[in-house]
């Protein structure tokens, strides 16, 4: 039979999904995004750990999204840039 698992959504859905849901009044860059059955990560660079929180809230309010999880979110003491790191457990797909 067919190789791997089926991911819930189809990846252009999701990706339309986080670029509504993460505003663009935010400082944030994406610089991977990990797709996968079991869930997404998105990892990025952001300005506070208070972008990072409304990213989370903002994010939770998709109905694709069951629950978002801020794995890591660390200062770099060179730049002062917030580092993180967020895992979103998506629901099954009515699409």
């Amino acid at each position: 039979k067919g190789e791997g698992t089926a991911l819930p959504y189809p990846a252009l859905h999701v990706l339309r999904v986080i670029s509504t849901r993460i505003s663009t009044s935010l400082d944030v860059k994406l610089t991977r995004m990990v797709y996968e059955a079991k869930g997404l990560r998105l990892i990025g660079i952001t300005d506070t750990f208070n972008t990072v929180d409304n990213m989370k809230k903002s994010l939770e309010q998709a109905p694709e999204i069951l629950f978002v999880t801020i794995s890591s979110a660390n200062m770099n003491p060179k730049d002062n840039k917030i580092r993180f790191e967020l895992k979103l457990d998506l629901g099954e797909s009515e699409l």
